[in-house]
């Protein structure tokens, strides 16, 4: 397995998000991602709150990517929003119902179980776009 360093992330992140055509995919694609299903399993499986899900993914990130095209610095914008997030999660909350603040930790465990769902509703959409073109090849050539 080859690990990548901080810079080389950086790199491949930079070319991602400074392209236009790949900013739009990925605004398409989020746009079909089911976030119910999301949510659902997240609450589920680690607890997490379905409305900090939904400010965090359906609101804080969509409204990044709609910045991302016009930035100068689009991973520091990428970062500066992870930053938010992170100590957001990791302060107090004002709420009476509120759990309060979360470790880093189990922050780490949480987004790196939301982001495995929404990875999996990214490949379920791949997958289902490449199965409908094949299966319309196969209908073509009948």
């Amino acid at each position: 397995m080859r690990f990548l360093d901080i810079y080389q992330v950086t790199q491949a992140l930079n070319s991602v998000l400074t392209n236009q055509k790949q900013l739009a995919e990925m605004r398409r694609s989020w746009e079909k991602i089911n976030f119910e299903s999301v949510r659902n399993q997240s609450a589920l499986v680690c607890n997490c709150r379905h409305e900090d899900l939904i400010q965090l993914l359906e609101v804080e990130f969509r409204g990044l990517m709609d910045s991302l095209a016009k930035s100068a610095e689009p991973v520091r914008d990428v970062m500066a929003w992870a930053d938010k997030c992170c100590e957001r999660l990791m302060s107090s909350g004002s709420g009476p119902e509120d759990r309060g603040a979360m470790s880093s930790r189990s922050i780490l465990i949480r987004w790196g179980y939301v982001t495995s769902q929404v990875m999996r509703e990214l490949v379920r959409l791949l997958l289902l776009r490449q199965f409908l073109s094949l299966t319309t090849d196969f209908v073509d050539d009948s």
